[in-house]
C-alpha cells in the first residue's frame, strides 16, 4: 500500500521565555482539520503525549546482530594476543635460564625450585588484569548504547471532536496501540476549531520540544490550519512523503481490529498507581533468564487483586479496590516489557484500570 503525506512543514514547539507554542502540521491530503487554544496543565500534557511518544516508536521484535565486524576484530585480537604471548614466553624462557645459570654456576643444567612467593606474585598479577578488564567492560557497556530511535513510518492520528481532542498511534512492531485524550475543558482561552480526523508530523524535534514546556510559561495547542485552501503542487514549504506500509498497516484494518477488541467481554481489574510502580520498577532492576514471562492476576471475591511476576514468583499485594466478580480467577497477560511506556505518567496518574 502506497500513502501520500503532505505536510506544511514540521510540527514544532516554539519555547519562548513566557509562552510555548505547539504547533502540529495536519496532512494536507485530508480535509482540513484546525485547533487553536491554550492549555491549562501543559506539564500533563508534555508527560501523556511523550508516553504516547514512546508507544510510537516501540519496536519489541526480535533482530539478530550482525556480528561480522566483531568476528574480524575478534581474529585481529588472536593475533595480536598469540604474538603477544609468544614474545612473553621467549623472554620468560631467557629469564628463567638466565637465573637458573646463576643459580647453580657449576651445573647450568640444573634447574632451581620455585620462588616460594610465586602463587602471591602470581594472585597479585591476577587481580590487577582481572580489574582493569572489568573497567573496560563497563565502560564500553557506558559508552555504547542505542543511539537512535527509528520512528514509525505513519504520523499519529488526531481527532478533533465536539468535547474532546484525542491523539493515537501504533507502535512500530504493530504490538501495542496508544491514546492520549484531551478533553476540550483542559484549553482555555477563545478555541477555533474545524472537527474532523487528520494524522499530523510526529518528528523527534516535537518530542524534543515537548520536554519544554513548563507551568510558568503559557502554552498553545494548535493544530494547523495554514496549509489549508492553498494549492499544494508545487507549493514551497510543502512536505511530500510517499510511504510504502505494510498491510497489516492499514488504519481501517487497524481500528476495525481495536474496535472489535474493546467490544470483547473483558474482565476489569482497577488498581493504585503504587501497584504498578512496583512492577515496572522490578522489571526495570531484574531481566528473566528464562520463562515463563507472565504478570499472573490473582482474583479473589472480595479482596484486592494480587499480581505474581514469573519466573520470580513475585507477589504484589494491591491495597486499592477490591475485585467484585462472582467466583476466584486467575488471568496471566504477557507482554508486560511495553508497560515501561507507563512509567512517565505515574507522577499524574489517579488510578490505573486493567481490562
Amino acid at each position: 500500500m502506497i500513502t501520500s503525506l503532505r505536510y506544511r512543514g514540521h510540527s514544532a514547539v516554539d519555547a519562548g521565555p513566557y509562552r510555548s507554542a505547539i504547533a502540529f502540521r495536519p496532512n494536507l491530503s485530508r480535509e482540513p482539520v484546525w485547533l487553536k487554544a491554550e492549555l491549562k496543565e501543559p506539564v500533563r500534557f508534555r508527560e501523556a503525549m511523550s508516553a504516547l511518544h514512546e508507544v510510537v516508536v516501540g519496536d519489541f521484535r526480535f533482530r539478530k546482530k550482525d556480528k561480522t565486524a566483531y568476528r574480524e576484530w575478534l581474529a585481529r585480537q588472536e593475533e595480536e594476543e598469540q604474538a603477544i604471548r609468544k614474545l612473553a614466553f621467549a623472554e620468560g624462557k631467557a629469564q628463567a635460564l638466565a637465573k637458573t645459570s646463576a643459580a647453580d654456576p657449576a651445573d647450568p643444567t640444573k634447574k632451581s625450585a620455585a620462588p616460594p612467593d610465586l602463587d602471591v606474585r602470581f594472585r597479585k598479577a591476577h587481580r590487577l588484569y582481572w580489574n582493569a578488564r572489568v573497567k573496560w567492560a563497563n565502560e564500553l557497556a557506558r559508552h555504547d548504547p542505542e543511539l537512535f530511535r527509528h520512528l514509525v513510518p505513519c504520523d499519529p492520528v488526531v481527532t478533533v471532536a465536539p468535547d474532546v481532542v484525542f491523539f493515537e498511534g501504533f507502535a512500530k512492531d504493530e504490538s501495542s496501540y496508544g491514546c492520549v485524550f484531551l478533553d476540550r475543558d483542559g484549553l482555555g482561552g477563545a478555541q477555533d476549531a474545524s472537527l474532523g480526523t487528520t494524522n499530523v508530523d510526529y518528528s523527534m524535534a516535537l518530542y524534543e520540544g515537548f520536554q519544554t514546556l513548563r507551568t510558568y510559561r503559557a502554552s498553545t495547542l494548535e493544530v494547523d490550519p495554514s496549509g489549508f485552501g492553498v494549492q499544494v503542487e508545487g507549493a514551497g514549504g510543502v512536505r511530500e512523503e510517499k510511504i510504502d506500509l505494510p498491510p497489516s498497516w492499514l488504519w481501517l484494518r487497524g481500528f476495525g481490529q481495536l474496535s472489535a477488541a474493546t467490544a470483547l467481554a473483558s474482565t476489569t481489574v482497577e488498581l493504585p498507581v503504587e501497584t504498578l510502580y512496583a512492577v515496572l520498577a522490578h522489571l526495570k532492576r531484574h531481566r528473566e533468564k528464562e520463562g515463563p514471562r507472565a504478570i499472573r492476576f490473582e482474583l479473589v471475591p472480595g479482596r484486592a487483586p494480587t499480581l505474581v511476576l514469573e519466573p520470580w514468583d513475585l507477589r504484589i499485594e494491591s491495597r486499592g479496590r477490591a475485585w467484585d466478580g462472582a467466583e476466584p480467577r486467575t488471568i496471566k497477560v504477557w507482554g508486560r516489557r511495553r508497560l515501561q511506556v507507563l512509567a512517565r505518567l505515574l507522577p499524574i496518574a489517579e488510578r490505573v484500570e486493567v481490562r
